[in-house]
């Protein structure tokens, strides 16, 4: 489990994490013709939780528990190493869920960040992904790093739905409606 008190949010595992970031980046990138990429048959999402049509790819990561920073670090090093080299492995799967699309920014998402260590793996993980000169692979490849802070914009459209987030003080959001004048109804007409 982990809580974020600084936004009132707690989210219990892996799939909740994963519902939130989906539903923000169906909000954020709604332009953009977000696409998720669904965990449905034996090689999972591929390394991939979602894309859009202008080269962001979203990997999910939620820790299973309150980690010290290094061992958070240390579970979120590995996440990142596997999940990117399965951009590799998956490349024909890819290629074909891309269809035409190339990823300029790889972004792994995750509720902390908290390791400037992670940044120099991820370099290390850039320069990777650039040496395997795959077609759907922009040739300035980057790698993003999102905590929850990212998601800041979308989430008091998503705090609504308890299914996917545990707010702390939901009971305090009020959502004022009015019903039209008389006026305006005939006004409309």
């Amino acid at each position: 489990m982990i809580k974020l008190p600084q936004i009132g949010l707690t989210f219990s595992d892996g799939d909740e994490w994963e519902a939130f970031c989906q539903s923000c980046l169906k909000i954020k990138h709604q332009h953009n013709n977000f696409k998720s990429v669904p965990a449905d048959d034996g090689d999972g999402d591929c390394g991939l939780d979602g894309f859009n049509a202008i080269g962001d790819a979203y990997q999910c990561y939620c820790p299973e528990k309150e980690y010290t920073d290094k061992e958070l670090y240390e579970h979120q090093r590995q996440k990142v190493t596997d999940d990117i080299q399965k951009l590799y492995n998956y490349r024909v799967k890819l290629k074909k869920i891309l269809n035409g699309v190339k990823i300029k920014t790889w972004h792994f998402t995750t509720p902390l960040l908290k390791s400037r260590e992670l940044i120099a793996h991820c370099n290390t993980k850039e320069n990777l992904v650039k040496s395997w000169n795959l077609d759907f692979i922009d040739d300035d490849f980057k790698i993003g790093l999102k905590d929850y802070e990212y998601f800041r914009p979308e989430i008091p459209y998503v705090i609504t739905s308890d299914k996917i987030l545990n707010p702390v003080n939901a009971q305090g959001i009020d959502f004022p409606t009015s019903e039209p004048s008389t006026q305006t109804i005939e006004d409309y007409k």
